[in-house]
C-alpha cells in the first residue's frame, strides 16, 4: 500500500511539470471564460486521477471534456482524450479553480412583482465556487420582475425572477370600448398577464368580466 501511494505521488510531481498539464489548464481555462466572459481565473490545479498518466508521457492532448453541472462549480472531475499516432486513450483528472465572477445583487429588499432595473441591483466580486441557477446578466434589467420577496444583497438570479410581462395580472388597465363614432373608456382590473396583442380577461367593479386585445402597456381594448 505504502509503494503504490509512493508511486502515484512521484508520477503526480512528473505530471505537475509537464506540457500536457499546461495545455490541459489552458483548455479548461477558456471553457469556463467562454461561460462567463468576465470571470477572473486566478489558479487552476489538474490532478490525474490514475497512475496510468506516467504511460501517456509521450501522449498528446487532443481534447478537455467537461459537463455542463461542472461547469457551474470551482471544482470536479474533466474527462482529457489523449492521442498518439493512431493510438488513443482517455483518463479523468480532478480539477479546482481559484476564481472570482462578477455578480448582481439586490441593492436593497425586492418586492414581489417588483421590476428588476438597475436601481435595485449592485455588481459585486464574489468567489467562485457553485452556481446553482444561471446568474442575471446586463441584458436582463426591464424584461424580469421579482418571482417573491428577494433579500438585500441576495445574488440575483433567473430562479428568482420570472418575465415581465406589459401588463400583469391584478394590475389597474384603461379599458376603451369603440362603438362607430363613440369611445368609452373606464378602470379595470386585469385578471390575467399578458403582452400587446394578447387578449385577456379583465373585470371592473368586480362585476362581469371581459375579453379585451391589450393595446399597450396600460391600455386594453374590449373585443366583445
Amino acid at each position: 500500500m505504502k509503494h503504490t501511494f509512493l508511486w502515484l505521488l512521484f508520477t503526480l510531481l512528473l505530471f505537475a511539470n509537464s506540457a500536457q498539464e499546461e495545455k490541459i489548464k489552458t483548455a479548461l481555462q477558456q471553457k469556463f471564460q467562454a461561460t462567463y466572459p468576465q470571470m477572473q481565473i486566478r489558479t487552476i490545479e489538474v490532478k490525474p486521477t490514475s497512475t496510468l498518466i506516467h504511460k501517456l508521457s509521450d501522449y498528446d492532448v487532443k481534447t478537455v471534456a467537461i459537463t455542463k453541472d461542472n461547469l457551474r462549480r470551482n471544482k470536479g472531475s474533466i474527462m482529457v482524450h489523449f492521442v498518439k499516432g493512431k493510438k488513443e486513450r482517455k483518463l479523468y483528472f480532478k480539477y479546482k479553480i481559484d476564481a472570482t465572477i462578477p455578480l448582481y445583487k439586490a441593492s436593497t429588499d425586492i418586492q414581489k412583482g417588483r421590476e428588476i432595473t438597475p436601481e435595485v441591483a449592485h455588481l459585486a466580486e464574489v468567489l467562485f465556487t457553485t452556481l446553482y441557477h444561471q446568474p442575471l446578466n446586463i441584458d436582463d434589467f426591464y424584461h424580469y420582475i421579482a418571482k417573491r420577496h428577494i433579500k438585500e444583497e441576495s445574488i440575483l438570479s433567473v430562479e428568482k425572477l420570472k418575465h415581465a410581462t406589459d401588463i400583469q395580472r391584478n394590475s389597474t388597465v384603461s379599458a376603451i370600448i369603440k362603438d362607430g363614432g363613440l369611445v368609452l373608456q373606464f378602470q379595470a382590473k386585469a385578471l390575467q398577464d399578458g403582452n400587446i396583442g394578447d387578449i385577456i380577461k379583465i373585470r371592473k367593479d368586480y362585476k362581469k368580466s371581459f375579453k379585451a386585445r391589450i393595446i399597450s402597456k396600460n391600455q386594453v381594448e374590449i373585443i366583445d
